[in-house]
């Protein structure tokens, strides 16, 4: 699978229709399974524009490193975590000042100090997962919220993930349960697939077909993690509206590229299906795997 690419309009799209749509109605939950460990150092991989850090920012007094392969989501998670037009970001920058770092880093038998500005205990760096540019053992927590499905080399940034956590460090990772139990996908797929062009790709084959369990097991296990771990989570969440749902799927995500000028037509489309297909409901649910492991040597 080829790494995708978020250019031009589609981050700011993917902020304000995507992320409130997939990602932030797990966020909170997923951060509090990151920080129960209380670990002192937290890296996160494939941070998009941020839904994930300003809830780790948020329930953890930890130093966290946000990372994604794509320069603009980067720079538009950090814009939006320290603006104040960053709704989340400020909330989260507000309960951050409250909390700090002052806690034993294990791994160096070191304290570490106050933070009482989250400046210095958050910072966002463009980083290739399956080339990180950090030390080995620097982590004591990774976290990667719907972004694993995506790295092309996947046992080479598990490998890499073993390699920059420290001994007893745990990996953390969310990822889609099938297209078939996410009614809200697999309406974006049904819609939008006849929409692209003849050869295309299946844009959602990637993000929704790699929850098998024994896969993942075998690909942990043979990067090195042990005490691996697999948990179902479902979350309901309020409608949107039907028009900011398609916009989503068709202006938030490179399939933006792929459709081209049917754009407009597949978010129409899309939308009716929407309205149709929920009528009458005020929530839907999300279906996810929470997936875990642990190194535990060196």
């Amino acid at each position: 699978m080829d790494q995708v690419h978020f250019n031009g309009s589609v981050p700011e799209a993917y902020l304000k229709y995507l992320q409130p749509l997939l990602f932030d109605p797990f966020s909170p939950l997923f951060a509090s399974r990151v920080c129960s460990s209380k670990p002192a150092r937290v890296l996160e991989l494939a941070c998009g524009t941020g839904s994930l850090t300003v809830e780790l920012a948020a329930r953890c007094s930890v130093e966290i490193v946000a990372t994604d392969l794509q320069a603009s989501m980067v720079e538009l998670a950090e814009r939006e975590f320290w603006h104040p037009s960053g709704v989340r970001g400020t909330e989260a920058w507000k309960q951050a000042e409250t909390k700090n770092i002052s806690q034993t880093d294990e791994g160096r038998g070191v304290a570490l100090p106050p933070a009482t500005n989250p400046k210095q205990r958050i910072t966002f760096d463009v980083a290739d997962a399956q080339r990180l540019p950090y030390q080995d053992a620097t982590f004591d927590a990774i976290a990667c919220q719907f972004g694993y499905m995506f790295f092309p080399d996947k046992p080479r940034a598990l490998s890499e993930a073993h390699r920059v956590l420290k001994t007893g460090g745990q990996l953390h990772l969310l990822i889609w349960e099938p297209l078939e139990i996410n009614d809200i996908a697999r309406i974006a797929h049904d819609v939008i697939v006849p929409f692209l062009p003849e050869g295309t790709p299946r844009p959602f084959a990637g993000p929704f077909g790699f929850s098998d369990k024994e896969t993942l097991a075998l690909l942990l296990s043979e990067a090195g993690f042990t005490e691996i771990k697999f948990e179902s989570i479902k979350v309901s969440e309020k409608l949107p509206m039907p028009e900011d749902a398609a916009r989503a799927f068709c202006r938030g995500t490179p399939i933006s590229q792929d459709l081209g000028d049917r754009t407009d037509e597949a978010e129409r489309m899309l939308a009716q299906a929407y309205a149709q297909n929920f009528t009458g409901m005020e929530e839907h649910s999300l279906y996810a795997l929470s997936v875990s492991g642990s190194r535990n040597s060196v």
